[in-house]
């Protein structure tokens, strides 16, 4: 495991930093799923300073522009693991999935639920995730999903998508949204139940594990990495002048894209052996320390 380094002691020849990049759930975000009080007169510093900022996550945009009210003017966003992304507001990029390639994988996953329920187990909720909307979809009467445990599993979308209607079927109601994800909760443990299967359903699609409970799937060329290699050009900034925060495996290709990456310490293991450092974790405001000490804030 990476050992967390001591910032006072790096070198002087290190380049200053000119663009900071964020995952959202298990690193900046609070164990209340909040951006931390503590963060803002940071971020404001950073920024009248001159340093870009940029959340980067799977959560929906909409849903990421309503946490950063007071600053989204001022920032770029990467949401739904890079397939959408807008600076200060406005549309930069949006990558779409083909809806017939969207319409077989929900036709597969329908499949696997009518065999877990068969099984006596609770099945998983599928997220189609548009530039306008986010659907997701009712469980049909004839699973006998108790309304409670379907609204649980909505609640729970509901964290990530502030645009969200719950529909009877996801394919006909975003016919006409450009699908830029495919979202999957699973109840149990993804990695454990449900992720190889996906994989194997979406031959044309990357399959990344988000969460304990969450896989995305998206377009295979595309990632947060991707579009932070795409930011960079953009912004003018280099790979050496950037430095991201990272939790969980759909962050790996922004640490391939930063010089110093900093893994929280409640972070998957894979992405503490791959980052360059370790932060406290979430619930200890680890961003919020690192960055100061960074800054000299």
């Amino acid at each position: 495991m990476t050992e967390p380094l001591d910032i006072q002691q790096q070198s002087p020849a290190q380049p200053p930093y000119r663009l900071v990049v964020t995952d959202m759930d298990g690193t900046l975000l609070n164990e209340d799923k909040e951006i931390p009080d503590s963060f803002w007169p940071v971020v404001t510093e950073l920024l009248d300073r001159g340093v870009h900022f940029a959340p980067a996550s799977g959560r929906q945009y909409a849903t990421l522009a309503d946490q950063f009210a007071p600053i989204t003017h001022r920032i770029p966003i990467i949401a739904e693991n890079g397939n959408y992304v807008a600076d200060a507001g406005e549309v930069v990029s949006v990558t779409s999935i083909d809806h017939d390639i969207v319409t077989q994988l929900v036709h597969a996953i329908r499949q696997f639920n009518d065999n877990r329920v068969a099984a006596g187990r609770t099945p998983l909720s599928v997220i189609i995730c548009g530039a306008a909307s986010a659907y997701v979809e009712f469980f049909p009467p004839h699973f006998n999903i108790p309304e409670e445990v379907q609204q649980l599993q909505f609640n729970e979308a509901a964290k990530y998508y502030l645009k969200l209607q719950k529909v009877d079927d996801v394919i006909v109601a975003a016919a006409d949204d450009g699908i830029v994800k495919i979202a999957a909760f699973d109840p149990y443990s993804v990695e454990d139940e449900s992720a190889d299967y996906l994989r194997s359903q979406s031959p044309h699609l990357r399959a990344v594990v988000s969460g304990a409970h969450w896989v995305d799937l998206i377009d295979a060329n595309t990632n947060k990495g991707t579009a932070l290699a795409a930011l960079q050009e953009a912004l003018g900034v280099s790979p050496a002048e950037t430095v991201c925060f990272v939790d969980y495996l759909n962050d790996l290709e922004l640490i391939d894209h930063a010089s110093r990456s900093f893994a929280m310490s409640n972070g998957h293991p894979e992405i503490k052996r791959r980052a360059t450092d370790i932060a406290p974790s979430n619930a200890e405001e680890g961003v919020i320390t690192t960055l100061r000490e960074l800054f000299n804030l």
